[in-house]
């Protein structure tokens, strides 16, 4: 059993503060612990919460495509999306999907994700890769963050039909906008 140094408490989950809390690891509540005496050395309790994705991209011309979206926070994931059908123009709320972290002032706060889609042919591709760092001179990225993540490529797909010609755009930047945001309390605990 942790001892109450090294247990966080947000929505009924205690884990150790190596681990990060997520809904995936929900366990029966054994020790509450404020965030500010969280441990006597400098750091700060983060709290990612995750709002919504808007889907710009299916990489599909018509159709649907299974998504899978994990994000990595400092070595800990989340799961978003996992395998879940969408299709473009599609948003998607989390409604509080969030991961917890207390994280030492001398460390980054790390934040990525390398998506992928499966084709309705069983095909899979790679989406835009985001990654973002934060740190205790930033407040550990205390606010609102919009990611539009980008590869530089697109791709268009030109087509006679009769007597017209088309044009359309089956690669668009960006893949997704993801919108979280940071709560932070980062402060300077004494010893």
């Amino acid at each position: 059993m942790a001892s109450s140094s090294n247990v966080l408490y947000n929505n009924s989950i205690p884990v150790s503060s190596s681990t990060a809390i997520t809904e995936n690891n929900i366990k029966e509540p054994k020790t509450i612990l404020s965030p500010l005496s969280a441990n006597k050395s400098s750091q700060s309790f983060v709290n990612i919460i995750f709002d919504s994705l808007f889907i710009n991209n299916n990489r599909v011309l018509f159709g649907n495509s299974a998504w899978n979206f994990t994000v990595n926070v400092n070595n800990n994931t989340i799961d978003l999306l996992t395998l879940e059908k969408v299709k473009d123009n599609q948003t998607i709320r989390f409604h509080g999907k969030n991961i917890s972290l207390l994280i030492p002032t001398s460390k980054n706060l790390h934040i990525s994700s390398q998506p992928f889609v499966i084709k309705p042919s069983g095909k899979w591709d790679l989406l835009d890769y985001f990654g973002r760092d934060y740190n205790s001179t930033n407040n550990f990225g205390k606010g609102n963050h919009i990611v539009y993540p980008t590869n530089g490529k697109e791709t268009t797909l030109h087509f006679n039909i009769l007597n017209y010609k088309y044009s359309v755009k089956i690669n668009k930047d960006p893949d997704y906008v993801l919108k979280y945001h940071i709560q932070s309390n980062f402060s300077k605990l004494s010893t």
